[in-house]
């Protein structure tokens, strides 16, 4: 990130302005942007002060923090909602965020959003004794399981038509 103008050259800048040179001509002088010329006169005008004002920060979380009421509200009310789902209630609010500034704004407050199936599918198969036999013929113990080295346990698919697993 480039380091702001010195003051010493803003209050050149500034000087030339109120001697009687144009903003624009005064840039082109110093050598300085033409809005960096006008934005020093005029805050010259309206404060008096030259310093830089501070650079970088967070300028986009205010406006999702204002709805910081309305935002945890709606997750006492319904903990098990979506990302999606709050963006939507938020819109019904007239108001619009993406559903990236929303995560961050949950995550800032250290609340996470997961949701976990009922019952995994593995737990579900790896059950019933039979299937466990296939399940290593499958896949034996010596190779790498899966394509890739992928750790995943296969997926077993029952057919509705001939009930036969694959």
């Amino acid at each position: 990130m480039a380091e702001p103008l010195s003051t010493d050259l803003r209050e050149r800048v500034v000087a030339a302005v109120k001697g009687g040179m144009s903003r624009r001509r005064a840039a082109a002088h110093f050598r300085v942007g033409v809005s960096s010329a006008i934005g020093w006169a005029a805050q010259a005008e309206a404060t008096g002060d030259l310093r830089p004002k501070p650079m970088g920060g967070d300028h986009r979380s205010a406006a999702i923090e204002a709805q910081a009421e309305t935002i945890l509200a709606l997750l006492a009310e319904e903990p098990d909602t979506t990302l999606t789902e709050y963006q939507e209630a938020l819109e019904e609010k007239g108001r619009r965020f993406s559903v990236s500034a929303i995560w961050r704004f949950l995550d800032r407050r250290g609340l996470t959003l997961k949701k976990r199936m009922a019952r995994p599918v593995c737990k579900r198969i790896c059950r019933d004794r039979r299937l466990i036999g296939l399940l290593q013929r499958i896949r034996p113990g010596r190779q790498p399981p899966g394509q890739d080295g992928d750790t995943r346990a296969p997926v077993l698919i029952k057919t509705a038509a001939t009930n036969a697993v694959f």
